[in-house]
């Protein structure tokens, strides 16, 4: 019979900033030391301004509140909200896509009906409103498959910081690393 691993608690912050019902978030922390030397750990954010989380396998040395406490800002921006960190802009894409037709109507690259015919149907995908970039490509190329190829256009899909991760990174991650400072000051185990 097979002993069964001890049962584990997560650390919950509930980070709750003043007049502000999507300035908040349950934070989970579960660290643990691994069995052959070194840390690593769990996080996991639920908040109005999404769900995010990441674990870091091998913190090294450092428990893992104080490898949170320790990481530069773009590193664990990048591994907490991954592909979420920027989201698709569809109006900016728009523009660079007219630009782009502009630029080659005016080369000679194509012709006056071709940029006519793309710029209808531009304007008819920017009635859509897509927020999704996958969904544009599609829709783009469903519309003006020979043109998508023809002139990369892929390439001119523009992204945005994303508005919820810049916001819980500006307002609820400064609560959250202020009370696991004062918890680590409090246990002797301050952090820089």
């Amino acid at each position: 019979m097979s002993k069964k691993p001890p049962k584990e608690t997560a650390d919950v912050y509930d980070i709750r900033l003043k007049n502000s019902n999507t300035d908040s978030a349950l934070i989970f922390v579960l660290e643990r030391t691994r069995e052959f030397g070194g840390h690593c750990g769990w996080i996991s954010v639920v908040s109005p301004l999404g769900l995010y989380g990441h674990h870091f396998g091998n913190t090294g040395p450092d428990p893992f509140k104080r490898f949170l406490l320790n990481r530069d800002d773009n590193y664990l921006r990048g591994r907490l909200f991954g592909a979420e960190n920027r989201v698709f802009d569809c109006e900016a894409t728009l523009a660079a896509l007219k630009a782009r037709i502009l630029r080659a109507r005016r080369a000679r690259d194509i012709s006056e009906m071709e940029a006519t015919d793309f710029q209808l149907h531009l304007n008819k995908i920017q009635a859509e409103r897509h927020t999704r970039a996958d969904a544009f490509k599609r829709a783009l190329s469903n519309r003006v498959g020979r043109l998508w190829e023809e002139f990369e256009l892929g390439e001119c899909l523009i992204t945005q910081p994303n508005p919820n991760a810049q916001r819980f990174w500006e307002k609820v991650w400064p609560q959250f690393t202020a009370k696991l400072r004062a918890e680590l000051k409090e246990q002797g185990k301050c952090a820089a």
